[in-house]
C-alpha cells in the first residue's frame, strides 16, 4: 500500500457521508413519530370529545321535545271548552280547563311565555284578572303564581318580538348543507407528507370527523322535533286547537342578553306569535357538566352561534341541541404514550454503524500496519543479509585466491565466517519462530523441569555468545531456588533467553563491565529470571515499541545494531504462550539493561 494516508482519508470521508446521512434519517424518523404519536393522542381526545357531546345532546334532546310538542292552548292559562255530559241529554257544556303548565314547577324551566307581534308578553302560568283569583283558589298556590309573575316581570324588559324572531330561522329552511369532509381529507392527503403534514392531515381529519358527527346529531334533533310535531302539534290542531294554530317554525334555542331561552313561532288566525320558555341555564349547566364528569372534569359550556356557518367553520365541538359550546379541558385519565420500538431499532442501527465503522477502520489500519511492517521488514532484513554476504563473498574469494598466506590471518576470517553465519541463523530462526506464532503453529513438548536444571542445559549456548562479544556469562542461582520447577517447553525458554543475551551482546559489549548476569528467583507464585547488562540502557523513548514487531526501520537498522527488531517482540509472544511474562525492569537500581522472564511456578505434589 503506497499511499495510506489517501486510503485512510478516502475511508474517513466514506464514514463522514455515511454517519450524516444515516444521522438525516433518524431525525425524519423521530420527527415522524413524534407526529404520528401527537395525531394519535388527538384522535383518542376527540374521540372522547364526541362521546361527551354525544352524552349531552341526549341529555338535552328529551327537555326540547317535550317543549316542542306542546300544543299552543297551552299557553293559556284557562281554556273554554265545550264537552257533552250525561247529565245535560247530551247538550254541549262551556267547562274550564287549565294549562298543564299552570302551576308547574321545573329544576330547568324557569318560565313559560307568549309574545305577540305587538311585545305583549303573557304567561300561563299567571293568569291575569279574574282567572288568576279562579286559579288561586282551584288551581294553583298563590305564592307560585306570584313567584312566576316576578319571573315575568323579570322578562319583559328583556324580550322583543322583533328581536327574538330575528335570531329564529326561516320558515322551512333546510339544514345547511356542509363542506364534504371526506372529500377535503383526500385533497390534503394527496400532499406530499412530512412530520408537519402528518400534523395538519390529522388536525383536518379530527376537524372534519367532527363535523360529520356534528351534521348527524343536528338531522337526528331536527327528525325528532319534526316527529313530535308531526304526531302530536299538528294532530291537536284539528282536536285540541279549535282556533287552527300553525307552527311554522319548531323550538328553537336562542340567547338574549346571557339567557337562554327556547322560541317557537305559531301562526295564528290573527298573527303570528312566539311561544317558548326561559331556561335555568346554571342549573342545566350544572347537571350537563355533571354528565361528563367522568370523562373532562374540568370541561366548561359557552354560549355559541346557533348553528354552523355556511362555509362550514365548525370546530365540531357545538351541542345539535342548544347554541353552547363545549370547552372540554385535559381529559380525566391523561392518555399513555404510544408505545414505540423507534428508539431501539435505531439504537440497534447505530450499534451496527459504530460496529462496522470500527471494525473497518480496524481493518484499514490493520492493513496498512501490515504493509508498513512488511516494508520494514523487508528493508531490515534486507540490510541484516547485505553485511555477511558481503563478507562472505570477499573473504571466500580471499581464501579461494590463496591470497591470504598468513595462518593465523586466516584463522580470522574463518572465525568471523563462521560467526556470521551464526548470525544469520539465529536471524532465520527468529523469523521462523515468528512465523510458526503469526500461524499458530506453536505445539511444542512441555516439561517439568527444575531452575537448575534449565539453566545448565542452556549454559554452553548463552556462554559461547556472549563470548563472541567479548562478554561472560554469570549465573545466579541463589539457595532454595534452584528446585523451583517450571512446566514449559525448554527450547522455548532457550530461545527467548538467547534473544536476551544476544542483545546484550549487540549494545552493552563496550560497556565498563563485560558481563551479562543471568539471575534468578522465586516466590510461591511464579519464578523469574533475569537478565541484566552494564550498557547504556533502553531510553525511555523507546520503551513504548520496544516490543513491537519489526519496529526498526531501514534507516534505524543502518545506524543502529544489527537486527530487524523482531528478538523482543518473539520473546515475549514465546513467554505469554508459556502462560508468563516479558517485561523491561525500569526501576532497577544498577546500571544497564534488565529484562525479566517471568514463569507461573510448578507446585510439587
Amino acid at each position: 500500500m503506497n499511499r495510506p494516508g489517501l486510503t485512510l482519508g478516502i475511508l474517513g470521508t466514506c464514514a463522514v457521508v455515511l454517519v450524516g446521512l444515516v444521522a438525516w434519517q433518524s431525525v425524519l424518523v423521530l420527527r415522524f413519530e413524534k407526529a404520528v404519536g401527537r395525531a394519535r393522542n388527538e384522535a383518542q381526545f376527540e374521540e372522547h370529545v364526541r362521546l361527551a357531546l354525544w352524552r349531552l345532546d341526549s341529555l338535552v334532546v328529551p327537555l326540547l321535545a317535550q317543549e316542542n310538542a306542546r300544543p299552543p292552548a297551552d299557553y293559556v292559562p284557562l281554556v273554554r271548552e265545550q264537552v257533552t255530559t250525561a247529565d245535560h241529554e247530551g247538550a254541549p257544556v262551556e267547562v274550564l280547563r287549565p294549562s298543564p303548565l299552570l302551576g308547574l314547577a321545573s329544576r330547568y324551566i324557569r318560565l313559560h311565555f307568549e309574545l305577540d307581534a305587538n311585545d305583549a308578553l303573557r304567561s300561563p302560568q299567571v293568569p291575569a284578572g279574574t282567572a288568576r283569583a279562579l286559579a288561586e283558589s282551584n288551581y294553583a298556590p298563590q305564592k307560585t303564581i306570584s313567584s312566576a309573575g316576578a319571573d315575568l316581570d323579570d322578562l319583559r324588559p328583556r324580550v322583543t318580538y322583533a328581536a327574538l324572531s330575528a335570531q329564529l330561522p326561516d320558515e322551512a329552511a333546510p339544514l345547511l348543507a356542509l363542506q364534504n369532509p371526506v372529500q377535503q381529507q383526500q385533497e390534503i392527503t394527496g400532499q406530499t407528507a412530512g412530520p408537519q403534514q402528518v400534523v395538519a392531515q390529522n388536525f383536518e381529519a379530527q376537524r372534519a370527523a367532527g363535523v360529520r358527527e356534528q351534521a348527524a346529531r343536528d338531522r337526528t334533533v331536527y327528525n325528532i322535533l319534526q316527529s313530535d310535531l308531526g304526531n302530536t302539534f299538528v294532530n291537536r290542531s284539528t282536536a285540541g286547537n279549535p282556533d287552527g294554530a300553525v307552527l311554522t317554525v319548531p323550538l328553537t334555542a336562542v340567547w338574549l342578553d346571557n339567557e337562554l331561552l327556547l322560541v317557537r313561532r305559531v301562526q295564528f288566525p290573527g298573527g303570528p306569535v312566539l311561544q317558548g320558555c326561559w331556561l335555568r341555564w346554571p342549573a342545566l349547566a350544572d347537571t350537563l357538566r355533571d354528565e361528563i364528569a367522568d370523562l373532562f372534569p374540568a370541561a366548561s359550556l359557552v354560549p355559541a352561534p346557533r348553528t354552523t356557518t355556511a362555509t362550514g367553520q365548525s370546530s365540531g365541538r357545538r351541542f345539535a341541541t342548544l347554541p353552547v359550546l363545549l370547552e372540554p379541558g385535559p381529559l380525566a385519565v391523561a392518555l399513555p404514550p404510544a408505545p414505540s420500538s423507534t428508539g431501539l431499532m435505531l439504537v440497534a442501527v447505530w450499534s451496527g454503524i459504530v460496529v462496522a465503522l470500527l471494525a473497518v477502520g480496524g481493518l484499514v489500519v490493520g492493513v496498512v500496519q501490515l504493509s508498513e511492517r512488511r516494508a520494514a521488514f523487508v528493508s531490515a532484513v534486507t540490510h541484516e543479509l547485505r553485511t555477511p554476504l558481503t563478507t562472505f563473498q570477499l573473504y571466500t574469494e580471499l581464501l579461494a585466491g590463496g591470497l591470504i598466506p598468513d595462518e593465523q590471518r586466516r584463522r580470522e576470517y574463518l572465525e568471523t565466517l563462521r560467526a556470521e553465519a551464526g548470525r544469520l541463523s539465529h536471524l532465520v530462526e527468529n523469523v521462523l519462530a515468528y512465523a510458526r506464532l503469526e500461524r499458530g503453529r506453536t505445539a511444542r513438548t512441555q516439561e517439568t523441569i527444575d531452575i537448575a536444571t534449565l539453566l545448565e542445559r542452556m549454559r554452553p549456548r548463552l556462554v559461547e555468545r556472549a563470548g563472541l562479544a567479548g562478554l561472560t556469562v554469570e549465573l545466579c542461582l541463589p539457595t532454595g531456588v534452584e528446585h523451583a520447577a517450571v512446566c514449559v517447553d525448554p527450547l522455548a525458554v532457550e530461545q527467548i533467553l538467547f534473544n536476551l543475551v544476544d542483545n546484550a551482546c549487540k549494545y552493552a559489549s563496550a560497556g565498563p563491565a563485560r558481563r551479562v548476569h543471568v539471575e534468578s528467583s522465586a516466590d510461591e507464585q511464579h519464578v523469574r529470571l533475569a537478565v541484566r547488562d552494564h550498557g547504556p540502557g533502553v531510553p525511555r523513548a523507546e520503551r513504548n515499541r520496544l516490543f513491537r514487531p519489526f519496529h526498526k526501520s531501514a534507516s534505524a537498522a543502518a545506524e543502529a545494531k544489527p537486527g530487524v527488531g523482531l528478538g523482543l517482540a518473539l520473546s515475549r509472544r514465546l513467554a505469554r504462550r508459556l502462560g508468563g511474562e516479558l517485561r523491561l525492569v525500569t526501576d532497577h537500581a544498577h546500571e544497564g539493561a534488565c529484562f525479566e522472564l517471568e514463569l507461573p511456578r510448578r507446585r510439587s505434589k
